[in-house]
């Protein structure tokens, strides 16, 4: 009976799988800069942070995009310098516009490249950066194909986000517990409570990651919006309430990831409340 329920509970979650990351797309950019013994891939690394540091936008990712492939064009084993452009790629497909067929091609074009990278990395070293940033790239491929293609993927979808936790359950504040809380989110209400002590898991592998780093606010908006999901309304309300009277630029470590979840945080609150926050930071 046990292994019966796990079953299902694994079908649940398979069915909206492919939608998660690009519906909430991860904030870019490796949370510790890496470092490298040779000075011109550093000081590449280093233009493509300093590129990053405020925002994400398309012309700061193309500049990231641009330093990471002169880097490993320098030294093109690299694992490391492989996820990042992996990263730097896939953070870019999800703000590209995707209106016109010739978008949509160029988007695919990139996501694959971005998967080739990751691909490539994990195959010298397995890693969950390495495992992050191939699953982004590669549901990124699904967003626009049919659903039987779509639910065909999923599988793969969720195997990535387990490899991600099998390798590192800390890597980037507890991604893998941001990645299952979206995947919860994309599951039908009516279907939650067939996965509840899941739903229990989820709720603390966040709070571990908030513990890891309390002043990354991604992990407090996932929250929110995981507990407003599963019908803890007043809770999750609380919780982006807190996160809207944070300023997002007080950590400069952490201030283009922080500004990306204020506006996510923004945007969810006009959402529930109908209203935009009253005196917002940003």
């Amino acid at each position: 009976m046990h292994s019966g329920m796990t079953k299902i509970k694994e079908i649940i979650l398979l069915i909206p799988a492919f939608v998660f990351l690009y519906l909430t797309p991860l904030p870019a950019k490796e949370p510790t800069k890496p470092i490298f013994a040779d000075p011109r891939i550093q000081a590449l690394i280093d233009r493509a942070w300093t590129a990053l540091d405020y925002d994400f936008s398309i012309p700061n990712m193309d500049e990231a995009i641009k330093c990471g492939e002169e880097a490993l064009a320098l030294d093109p084993g690299n694992y490391v310098l492989l996820y990042v452009a992996a990263d730097f790629y896939a953070q870019k497909v999800v703000r590209m516009p995707t209106e016109t067929e010739p978008e949509k091609e160029a988007v695919l074009a990139m996501a694959r490249k971005g998967l080739d990278y990751a691909r490539k990395s994990l195959a010298i070293k397995e890693t969950a950066a390495g495992y992050t940033w191939a699953l982004s790239c590669y549901s990124l491929l699904y967003k626009d194909r049919n659903f039987a293609a779509q639910l065909t993927a999923s599988p793969e979808i969720i195997r990535l986000v387990n490899k991600i936790e099998e390798c590192d359950k800390n890597y980037f504040f507890a991604v893998s517990a941001r990645l299952r809380s979206r995947l919860a989110l994309a599951t039908p209400k009516l279907l939650l409570k067939l996965i509840g002590g899941t739903l229990a898991d989820i709720e603390g592998k966040l709070d571990h990651g908030i513990s890891l780093e309390p002043a990354f606010l991604d992990n407090h908006v996932d929250k929110a919006a995981f507990l407003n999901h599963i019908g803890r309304p007043e809770e999750a309300k609380k919780i982006l309430d807190w996160v809207l009277r944070q300023d997002p630029d007080a950590r400069p470590d952490l201030r283009a990831w922080n500004r990306y979840s204020y506006d996510r945080a923004k945007v969810i609150w006009k959402e529930w409340t109908g209203s935009e926050y009253p005196k917002p930071l940003r």
